[in-house]
């Protein structure tokens, strides 16, 4: 059944889909990467590839979302929103299945081969476990595995610039350009934004040379928007 997106642009948490698992092709399973089709109708997002969490049959796991027409296999095939459950091999049909969208990793595209196709697969995954970790989404019995439950996540715009200014010393204009450029990056919802801001400025944090004599977070020109890319690589190429 189909379940509407349960936030729009400026809404506190993530972007959800939710509907009953329907047989498919099981065209993921024969190339090794199992997906379970979920019945639903979104337009609020776009084709490509997500990370992000399922919550099945009581168990809440780290997944990968594809929605599109799957190109590379043939021509004209429908539109599906498929999940890929990590570290899950239960038999799901006809149960419901929700998946919250964290972050996107890349469009749809049509690959030459099958085999350039799991290839990418393969590194979505590892991408995915990387921003997962840094995003601190496993749980883990430190202070930034408990971020994401973290209430300053919740406050309202100017309460939560406040707290990042208390904790990691940047003014307006710092705060602002990193906001927005996550924006640009397709992080349209707050919740999953403001998760990468923290990373981004306790990643910072831990890079001395940034701070200054008053232990205040400063970048050169064009220094920020060069880090904000490093560290978008890093975690890409799973070095965070």
């Amino acid at each position: 059944m189909f379940y509407k997106s349960v936030i729009a642009l400026g809404n506190e948490a993530p972007k959800s889909l939710e509907g009953q698992v329907i047989y498919g092709r099981k065209q993921g399973r024969k190339i090794g990467f199992p997906t379970a089709n979920i019945q639903c109708v979104d337009e609020t997002i776009t084709n490509g590839v997500y990370g992000g969490v399922a919550y099945v049959e009581g168990e809440k796991k780290l997944a990968l979302l594809n929605i599109g027409v799957k190109p590379t296999f043939e021509e004209g095939l429908e539109k599906t929103f498929e999940v890929h459950i990590l570290n899950f091999s239960k038999i799901i049909y006809g149960k419901t299945l929700k998946f919250e969208v964290l972050f996107r990793i890349r469009d749809e595209k049509k690959y030459s081969s099958i085999i350039a196709l799991t290839t990418q697969i393969n590194r979505d995954i590892e991408i995915a476990k990387s921003r997962y970790k840094q995003l601190t989404i496993q749980k883990r019995n430190s202070a930034q595995g408990k971020l994401i439950h973290s209430h300053y996540l919740n406050l309202p715009d100017l309460q939560f610039y406040k707290w990042c200014n208390r904790q990691f010393e940047i003014n307006r204009g710092i705060f602002n350009t990193i906001d927005q450029w996550f924006y640009n990056q397709q992080l349209k919802d707050i919740y999953s934004r403001r998760i990468h801001i923290l990373a981004f400025l306790q990643h910072m944090r831990e890079n001395e040379d940034k701070y200054d004599s008053k232990n205040r977070l400063r970048f050169g020109s064009g220094g920020l928007v060069n880090s904000l890319k490093k560290f978008m690589i890093a975690i890409s190429k799973g070095e965070l």
